[in-house]
């Protein structure tokens, strides 16, 4: 099942494919791509809960930092604690779940076509996943428009 994550023009979106079902979501635009990363992986795991048991899963990413993230079991990130609660969880219906880091741009119909989706998911009106953000996006997100409104205020003072 490939993941895909996407930020277009400030507009943030990540979709997968399980046994060739698509699925996307946008999210809040003041995510970091790595936090959009690990949203990805969290959903599609989540959606794995809902099958039924003993399925074999490959999960195909191009996000080796995601993955990395993910070997230390005592993170303090929140979203990497919730992966692994949901990869605990997941363990009682014993499906069989591989994670594989991929290049991203590779001739794959299947990562075409969820990279074709979530790059629709980015044009959706309204954001469609609501699951709260780091604080350490939101940080950088407000200290990018106070910078953005500081450099407006010395151009237009300079004049």
């Amino acid at each position: 099942m490939p993941l895909r994550r996407l930020k277009i023009e400030k507009k943030s979106a990540y979709a997968y494919s399980i046994n060739r079902s698509l699925v996307s979501h946008r999210i809040r635009n003041k995510a970091s791509v790595f936090t959009l990363q690990l949203m990805t992986i969290f959903s599609c795991l989540s959606h794995l809960t809902l099958l039924p048991p003993h399925g074999k899963f490959l999960l195909l990413t191009d996000s080796l930092s995601s993955l990395h993230s993910l070997l230390n079991r005592f993170s303090a990130n929140a979203l990497i604690q919730r992966i692994h609660l949901t990869l605990h969880s997941l363990h009682s219906i014993e499906p069989q779940i591989t994670f594989i880091c991929i290049p991203g741009h590779i001739f794959f119909p299947e990562h075409d076509a969820v990279d074709k989706v979530a790059k629709q998911a980015t044009l959706l009106p309204k954001v469609t996943d609501y699951t709260r953000l780091l604080i350490a996006d939101l940080k950088n997100h407000y200290r990018s428009l106070l910078l953005q409104q500081w450099n407006l205020f010395w151009k237009t003072s300079l004049k």
